[in-house]
């Protein structure tokens, strides 16, 4: 378990990650980083794709590739909503022709790839992409919205209402997702912003967490575990408890 991290101005954030009851390599990765003097962050979490092989090494080089893009960002100048938005769209084309790039030189079988959900807080906004079946939650005071839509085949069923939310977590095609990084030359990746305002939270997770917890039990959990650190150990803990099959990762942030 990552410790709190009470840097920046107000921004306190936790992580961990779980190879889970069943599963023999963790295939997630996650890292964050946060200024102090400028009061910005940047939070990711990625899943290698089950059973493609090298799951692990496609959510690293995701994260890594991304964590050393902010680093060398620029924050001379106003950092805003276009800029992260701008940041994501390059470091996620660079990611995907990083893992394309490999998979196309070792001829893998099964190329090799992962998803990802990723929040830039500005000074006043909130900017989160994802590709795949990873999510963002944002909480308020008052509720919790979940920020991102699947892209999954189950999802789409949903979305048709061929099949209900309930029904979709045990789908035997629960596993398959419409978009990744990695496996395609080109990849479109989502983009949400919201307002960032004192007091609110964010949650990051791996599908491990969301195919065993349902929103109304992690607005639950805010509520009670307004610390993040707190938070995410409770929700691994459910995780577990009620399965643990697949790798569990989450990064929890107040601000």
């Amino acid at each position: 378990m990552e410790k709190d991290s009470p840097v920046g101005k107000g921004i306190i954030a936790a992580a961990d990650s779980h190879v889970g009851l069943v599963r023999k390599a963790n295939e997630d990765s996650f890292g964050y980083f946060i200024d102090r003097k400028r009061d910005y962050a940047l939070f990711a979490v990625a899943d290698g794709i089950g059973g493609h092989g090298n799951g692990d090494v496609a959510s690293a080089i995701c994260i890594r590739m991304m964590l050393e893009d902010w680093r060398q960002c620029d924050f001379s100048s106003c950092f805003d909503g276009e800029a992260a938005r701008e940041f994501f769209r390059r470091t996620i084309r660079d990611a995907n022709r990083k893992i394309f790039d490999i998979n196309n030189r070792f001829s893998f079988r099964y190329p090799m790839g992962t998803t990802v959900v990723a929040a830039i807080l500005t000074a006043t906004e909130v900017v989160a992409v994802h590709i795949g079946d990873s999510r963002l939650y944002r909480f308020s005071a008052d509720r919790i919205m979940r920020v991102t839509e699947d892209h999954s085949f189950v999802a789409e069923m949903v979305k048709n209402k061929l099949i209900t939310p309930e029904e979709a977590v045990k789908h035997p095609f629960a596993h398959i997702i419409s978009r990744s990084i990695g496996p395609n030359e080109t990849t479109k990746p989502d983009f949400s912003t919201f307002e960032r305002r004192p007091g609110d939270g964010l949650l990051l997770c791996s599908d491990g967490v969301s195919n065993y917890i349902a929103d109304a039990e992690f607005e639950e959990r805010f509520r009670q575990d307004r610390n993040p650190q707190v938070m995410i150990g409770n929700l691994l803990k459910m995780a577990l408890k009620r399965g643990g099959e697949d790798n569990i990762t989450a990064i929890g942030v107040s601000y």
